[in-house]
């Protein structure tokens, strides 16, 4: 191919699948790590529908694509296109991560790390979690991970709420009954408050924050949710999704590359794209 030009001469594709990610900053990101490192490598933005994955994943196992980041809604359904699950997605049974590895398409679950990272130094002995989808098989289990067993889980779906209580052995509570559990950590796995997710509505009523100490949302973007926002005016400590989004990129990365990028220049270079 010649003489390598670190600006255009591709040497591995990567790229995030969802539907819909026009909001994703994972490009920005990655992008920017791979100039740290003067890796000719790139990173794109693949929105597929629903009904696409199939074919998507045919073209990952023909083409030259070195690795993915899987998001909504196909954390849990990217699974039977895989070669392997590592132990961690395994157990929490949906993968944000995919790499090669000896000729085999492995799956893994880097959620979970970036979850953890900004709460493990808290004691925190309970927990309430929001939704049930596959960033919430995460956050339990790091919730698990970090000793945590009295698990909280709140859910519209019946019949998610059964499988979650029989996988995780959480205590299901249906959605409209929330307000009545006090712990000492709400964690929101919903989309609610997420640019193009109805930005203005919280999933948890006001009122009833004063039942936690902490109150972690996963959404990035916006940076300061409207759940981030009333806690606050309440004296609750929050932490804010972009350091998940941060420390689970960089598991990847790392993965990827062997190589760790800087998590305070990460957080610099996010902070002007997210409202």
């Amino acid at each position: 191919m010649g003489q390598k030009n670190q600006k255009y001469n591709l040497e591995k594709l990567f790229a995030v699948i969802g539907y819909p990610i026009k909001q994703s900053l994972s490009p920005i990101l990655h992008n920017w790590a791979f100039e740290q490192f003067d890796m000719p490598n790139v990173y794109m933005k693949w929105e597929i529908g629903p009904d696409k994955l199939g074919e998507l994943m045919v073209a990952v196992h023909t083409l030259p694509v070195s690795g993915l980041s899987v998001t909504i809604p196909f954390k849990e359904k990217i699974i039977p296109f895989l070669d392997k699950l590592t132990e961690e997605a395994a157990a929490i049974g949906a993968v944000n991560h995919v790499f090669w590895k000896d000729g085999s398409l492995l799956g893994n679950n880097t959620d979970v790390h970036g979850f953890i990272e900004p709460i493990k130094h808290l004691k925190i002995d309970s927990a309430l979690i929001l939704g049930t989808g596959g960033v919430s098989l995460a956050c339990i289990y790091g919730l698990i991970k970090l000793g945590i067993n009295q698990i909280w889980v709140a859910g519209r779906n019946l019949d998610r709420l059964t499988y979650l209580k029989r996988k995780f052995s959480i205590q299901p509570i249906l959605w409209d009954k929330r307000e009545s559990v006090q712990a000492q950590l709400l964690v929101n796995c919903t989309p609610l408050g997420m640019v193009g997710h109805n930005l203005e509505i919280s999933p948890f009523p006001k009122h009833y924050l004063k039942n936690f100490s902490y109150v972690y949302d996963v959404v990035y973007n916006p940076i300061h949710t409207t759940l981030i926002k009333e806690s606050r005016e309440l004296g609750l400590e929050t932490i804010s999704g972009i350091y998940m989004f941060i420390y689970q990129a960089l598991y990847q990365f790392e993965t990827w590359t062997n190589k760790k990028f800087d998590v305070k220049q990460a957080y610099n270079l996010l902070i002007p794209y997210l409202q």
